[in-house]
């Protein structure tokens, strides 16, 4: 399976096969841009302010995230039907939350 993980923001091409959506509350992103919305597997709003603030490391971020994805129904659920559509999802940004995502679909 090929996982590649990008900013929403960024223009939609062709090749880039399903785009996913990973945000609880999006602004000004146009629907166009994206084909599935799945705000259960984004962090919470509480764990991505800590992040911004520089409250908490990366490490402890991903370690969090980690957490809340495991114990929420709806997140599993998510990653589950992701792991069978196979699909592409695109980011060369390491220090995001869709960089976790991608090794948490992909079994990592």
């Amino acid at each position: 399976m090929i996982i590649k993980t990008k900013s929403i923001r960024d223009a939609k091409k062709d090749t880039d096969g399903v785009r996913l959506l990973v945000a609880r509350y999006p602004s000004r992103v146009k629907r166009t841009h994206y084909d599935l919305w799945y705000p259960a597997l984004a962090p919470s709003q509480y764990l991505l302010q800590k992040w911004k603030n520089r409250e908490i490391t990366w490490e402890d971020f991903e370690s969090e995230y980690r957490r809340e994805m495991s114990r929420s129904d709806k997140a599993q659920a998510h990653l589950e039907t992701l792991r069978e559509i196979s699909k592409s999802i695109t980011n060369p940004n390491p220090s995001c939350h869709r960089h976790i995502l991608k090794t948490i679909i992909e079994g990592r």
